[in-house]
């Protein structure tokens, strides 16, 4: 790991903007010579770092779902070998689905847990609620009532 710890400007700005591209913050550090405990440092004790970074992780999670389109969009052609009882090697190509399944799987999941409320599961409320009575239909006495919190 580097020996950067002191926070600049230049630091905070390149980290938010690969952050923003779906690039992880470990790649980050590691490709900028930082600690990963120095940079998490600075966004407890930086607040408008903190900012920022929550801001350019939600563009992350929009550039991550972008990228699971794009890998689903683009077969990767592979060899896959195969070794028959009789010792002899069969080799072919083909699309490697298994590999692009994980790597969508993989930043659905994340982002589905980094930004719920736009990638994650919809909760389906169903029930049912009965209305008794309207205020409009309710009397002086029962409107006391209910503001005393009685049962009218």
């Amino acid at each position: 790991m580097g020996q950067k710890s002191t926070y600049t400007a230049w630091a905070g700005e390149t980290i938010c903007a690969a952050l923003a591209e779906g690039h992880s913050l470990l790649s980050t550090c590691e490709a900028m010579g930082i600690s990963y405990e120095a940079a998490r440092r600075w966004e407890t004790d930086i607040p408008e770092h903190a900012t920022n970074v929550a801001r350019a992780r939600e563009f992350g999670c929009h550039a991550l779902a972008e990228q699971a389109l794009a890998i689903a969009d683009t077969p990767v052609m592979g060899i896959v070998t195969t070794t028959k009882a009789d010792g002899s090697v069969e080799e072919r190509a083909e699309d490697m689905t298994a590999h692009r399944r994980l790597q969508i799987d993989t930043r659905k999941w994340l982002i589905a847990r980094w930004l719920p409320k736009v990638y994650g599961e919809k909760a389906e409320v169903s029930g049912s609620l009965t209305i008794k009575k309207s205020a409009a239909d309710m009397t002086d006495e029962e409107l006391a009532a209910v503001a005393a919190g009685r049962k009218a």
